[in-house]
């Protein structure tokens, strides 16, 4: 067996081109595909680390076509009073957390949750207890949960009942979580509990994500009529929804996703079908060694265990190679992704990956059985004069359809590349794209530090006076920020309000960012001090016409006059419903707490985008010395960000789509070398007999024509079915006219067929060297 094994093992080394072209292709081929395989499951089936994590929903607000991802304050009290299922709120803040109210005092991110969370999230703390509802009492000592990884990193002293220092305030330690357990992000640390208002229940303050837990024969479908009784029962006019927690977090990665999956399943089955195309005409190329080996008294036997032994040995090299380019592919899609893709840090090397390559790998040298069947040939008695045509019929007709699968691979990632830059191309509200942007964030341990509106104004002024034109937003659109308060029409029961985005605003703002008016104007020197400027949809909401100057508003205990009209833009996220918004000048927001210590500044000129966040830059620095000035960049890095997922998926099936077309390229070439030495002896008495060259090659060269052909056939089904697919599924805000597609699909046909026509040099080269009267006399 050894011998056996040595010989073996050394006549592949005397030909390493086949060796590497097999294992090559299995090593590429179940990377990939495992790769894949491993996003899948990380990021769609993995369930989340929660007890019972199906049961656990997200709830949202829906009024008329317009979702909002949080709920209303009066309403959440709503809920939590009638509903008997826990419901839970949170929001994000930065904080300073220190021991001493003297000591060194790192900023953190903390999260203000009601009492609820840890109930929700069935997850008790590792020790103390969790928030009650005595702790939403307004205290000089509040309550706080911290992390077991933020004790053991920074605070290995504290625990529960000591003093935390959070912005200089004294905190009391109530409880500390598990070091696994982690919401609503992965580096939660820090819980503060939500301060309620007594009597605070007719107008909202705030607007947050919300939380719940089914019971466990509760339907969704029965808990979300049961949560819009209570609304209606307290007269709200916005529904709510509810979708898994699970859902929500993929919804938006889910179909590129699903069609990377897809992609991941088409190399697999190109590799099987590659392997065994190469594995048979390996065979054929040995046909006369074998027919040797059977001479020298060689039984059936020992020849299939010599091509199971060549197909062990491939697979023992592929093996490794499989391995490094899988963690090649995740650390790579990792670093890239974790950012941008929910669930991404959690794509790791698992045992359970493992099993998936080995489990690829076996069915990759499994594939290689047509290369056995072709061996044990050697035992028929027409082996050496003839091969049944209908085999070659049969083994064209397989190749159509990877052929074809392949076509339609390519289509679709040349049409989510396309549809990837229409969507950056896009206009996302804005008239002008090439501005700069910069977050300024004011330290939250100097209460007396505030957006001051001279200060404000003293930064535009000096902006100004280096050339270039500035402005500034409480939210920055596609920033992942939003801010909502409860509007309703004037003279309108306060019952009827809804919850509408607000943005504070210098007058600038407008246009520097190049947003046009519809109608009215904007806030001049001339400007009424009640006057806001509200975007085309909220018109159309309240008032069904966009024709709204001089109707009245109310939120903020105040009355409102709509003085101008915007276009709509994109807010929250490019790829969600924009909700309708009031914009309001920062002078009139300051008096009813619209300015956050949170504020983004816009600016544009003709200098390079570098020099002019420099300038802002130091402009903020001069007005607020200890300020935070983040994020400093061109606005196109913005869109960038929001679409970071979609691109990255963009280019993993582009990538996909190339290594399909490079398998593809290997069987063709697999094919028409068993076609051409399947037929040697035949053409050779042609080319003897004087049969003209042309004749020859069309002979040669039909099988491949009719495989690019019939396969473009199927290609073409395929696209039609895939552009429906991604019209539905994928983020299509102006998807490709309808030429486009066909326009696409016959540049892949052409490219397919010159990949054909570049794998039929070889056979055809080596078929024109060899001396017909050679062939005849064999």
């Amino acid at each position: 067996m050894v011998l056996h094994a040595r010989f073996v093992a050394k006549r592949l080394i005397r030909s390493p081109g086949a060796l590497v072209q097999v294992a090559a292709t299995i090593a590429v081929g179940v990377a990939l595909t495992c790769a894949g395989a491993a996003i899948v499951h990380a990021v769609l089936l993995q369930p989340l680390p929660y007890k019972q994590p199906d049961r656990l929903v997200r709830l949202w607000q829906q009024t008329d076509s317009t979702r909002y991802r949080h709920i209303a304050q009066h309403d959440f009290l709503a809920l939590r009073e009638g509903l008997g299922t826990p419901v839970a709120t949170y929001a994000q803040r930065t904080v300073t957390v220190a021991l001493t109210a003297a000591g060194d005092a790192p900023l953190k991110t903390a999260f203000v949750v009601s009492t609820e969370l840890f109930d929700v999230l069935d997850t008790p703390p590792k020790a103390g207890r969790g928030f009650v509802p005595t702790d939403e009492q307004i205290s000089s000592v509040r309550p706080v949960i911290v992390s077991e990884r933020l004790v053991s990193a920074a605070f290995p002293t504290l625990s529960v009942g000591q003093t935390l220092y959070l912005d200089r305030l004294p905190h009391h330690v109530v409880g500390i979580m598990p070091a696994r357990f982690s919401f609503p992000d992965a580096d939660s640390e820090l819980w503060l509990c939500d301060m309620v208002v007594p009597g605070q229940t007719n107008a909202a303050t705030w607007t947050r994500p919300a939380i719940a837990r089914l019971d466990d024969h509760t339907r969704i479908s029965a808990f979300v009529d049961r949560v819009n009784g209570i609304l209606a029962a307290a007269g709200r006019p916005s529904s709510v929804q509810a979708v898994t927690l699970h859902d929500l977090i993929v919804e938006e990665v889910r179909a590129p996703i699903l069609a990377l999956a897809v992609g991941a399943t088409m190399v697999l089955l190109l590799v099987v079908i590659n392997a065994g195309w190469l594995s048979a005409a390996r065979a054929r190329e040995q046909l006369h060694g074998l027919t040797l080996m059977r001479a020298l008294g060689a039984s059936r036997w020992r020849i299939v265990l010599d091509r199971l032994t060549e197909a062990a040995m491939i697979a023992a090299v592929a093996a490794p190679a499989a391995v490094l380019l899988v963690w090649t592919v995740l650390v790579t899609a990792t670093a890239r992704g974790a950012a941008a893709i929910p669930r991404f840090d959690e794509v790791q090397l698992t045992p359970w990956l493992v099993a998936a390559i080995v489990g690829s790998l076996a069915v990759s040298v499994a594939a290689t059985l047509p290369g056995i069947i072709v061996s044990a040939a050697v035992f028929r008695e027409s082996h050496a004069t003839r091969l049944p045509s209908s085999r070659g019929r049969i083994g064209s007709a397989l190749m159509v359809l990877p052929a074809g699968v392949v076509l339609a691979v390519l289509v679709h990632a040349v049409l989510l590349i396309l549809t990837f830059r229409s969507l950056l191309s896009v206009n996302v509200g804005f008239g002008n794209r090439a501005f700069v942007t910069s977050s300024v964030t004011l330290p939250p341990d100097d209460p007396a530090l505030q957006f001051e509106p001279d200060r404000l104004r003293a930064i535009l002024d000096e902006i100004s006076d280096r050339g270039l034109r500035a402005g500034f937003t409480t939210v920055l659109p596609l920033s992942g920020v939003d801010m909502f308060r409860s509007v309703h029409i004037d003279g309108a029961p306060l019952e009827s309000a809804r919850m509408f985005a607000i943005r504070a605003i210098s007058p600038s703002f407008f246009s520097v960012v190049g947003l046009p008016f519809l109608a009215g104007h904007g806030f001049g020197a001339d400007a009424p001090d009640d006057g806001v400027v509200i975007d085309e949809d909220l018109a159309l909401t309240l008032w069904g016409t966009p024709d709204a100057l001089g109707n009245g508003l109310r939120f903020g205990m105040r009355r409102w006059t709509v003085i101008g009209v915007v276009p709509q833009i994109s807010q929250a996220a490019l790829l969600q419903d924009a909700p309708p918004t009031i914009y309001l000048p920062y002078t009139a927001a300051a008096r009813i707490n619209a300015i956050r210590t949170r504020m983004f500044f816009v600016a544009t000129g003709t200098a390079a985008p570098q020099a002019m966040a420099l300038n802002l830059s130091h402009a903020v620095k001069a007005q607020f010395p200890g300020a935070r000035v983040e994020d400093m960049g061109p606005f196109s890095r913005v869109v960038r960000r929001a679409t970071g997922a979609r691109e990255l998926l963009t280019g993993a099936a582009a990538l996909f789509s190339v290594v399909a077309v490079l398998l593809v390229a290997a069987g063709l070439h697999g094919m028409l070398s068993q076609a051409a030495l399947a037929r040697s002896k035949e053409l050779g008495v042609k080319i003897a007999l004087g049969a003209p060259l042309r004749r020859v090659l069309l002979d040669v060269l039909r099988p491949l024509a009719a495989v690019v052909l019939f396969g473009s056939g199927v290609a073409a089904v395929l696209v039609a079915v895939i552009r429906m697919t991604m019209e539905r599924t994928v983020f299509v805000p102006a998807m490709l006219p309808p030429p486009s597609g066909f326009v696409v699909a016959a540049a892949a046909a052409t490219i397919m067929a010159a990949v054909a026509a570049a794998a039929s040099l070889g056979p055809i080269r080596r078929m024109l060297r060899t001396d017909p009267t050679e062939l005849l006399k064999q």
